[in-house]
């Protein structure tokens, strides 16, 4: 289903970027972290739950820029299917003040291979700046996401997709091993729903739980239907920090 694949890239792209803010405090310098270091290179592999490979998303920073106390980081994505041909890129955009950290899940949305339906229409945004905090520590309770994607041909609507992740908490920090080496992760439990508009909406509702390992990013995320089953799993399985 389209908007099921939509909505683990979107689960996936987070986890791309969360693990910088993993042991982060405002002492710290932003580009000490693998996501504010040019050329650092992350693939992350896509598993049906039986252990079977889908796809991958190759993630490479390509520029880093300081303003004062702000580092802000562009990657490049490139998604590939399980036969290794591409199927969508996207540019995604990391801004980081020292204490929080912002993620532009607009572009990642867009440069889902579903979205290219729309290329042809206007697209626009509510609420697609994700903030993660500082400071991350096992007990804590993190803000809900909610995200509205709207496109209209000549003024009309034609499709809306809402997406949002509740009752997000941090469960625990624990080692978590994958071919890429063991890192020392968070682990975040959440649940998350899309509904995909239109007379009869469509609504994908569901839980995740993600491993993020401090400075490095998603380790490992898991994601679940309403009833416990797994859907499929996503891993980190190659790593490489610039300079």
């Amino acid at each position: 289903m389209k908007s099921d694949k939509t909505m683990k890239k979107i689960i996936l792209a987070g986890a791309i970027v969360i693990g910088a803010l993993t042991g982060m405090n405002a002492q710290n310098s932003c580009d000490a972290y693998a996501q504010f270091k040019q050329g650092s290179q992350f693939v992350m592999t896509n598993f049906s739950p039986k252990g079977k490979v889908e796809g991958t998303t190759e993630t490479k920073v390509t520029k880093v820029t300081k303003t004062g106390t702000t580092v802000e980081s562009q990657a490049a994505q490139v998604t590939k299917d399980d036969k290794g041909k591409e199927t969508a890129t996207s540019n995604t955009v990391i801004t980081c003040t020292g204490t929080t950290i912002k993620v532009d899940l607009s572009s990642l949305m867009l440069s889902d291979a579903s979205a290219n339906a729309y290329k042809n229409y206007d697209m626009s945004f509510e609420g697609n700046i994700v903030e993660y905090p500082a400071g991350m520590h096992a007990g804590q309770t993190l803000a809900d996401v909610e995200m509205v994607m709207v496109v209209k041909d000549k003024g009309t609507e034609i499709m809306r997709m809402t997406m949002k992740m509740t009752n997000r908490k941090v469960e625990a920090k624990e080692p978590r091993t994958t071919t890429a080496g063991t890192f020392e992760c968070f682990k975040i439990t959440y649940d998350y729903e899309m509904i995909m508009g239109g007379a009869i909406p469509i609504r994908i509702k569901g839980k995740t739980t993600e491993w993020y390992s401090p400075g490095i990013g998603g380790v490992r995320i898991e994601n679940y239907n309403q009833n416990g089953k797994m859907r499929g799993y996503t891993e980190l399985t190659s790593f490489t920090k610039g300079s």
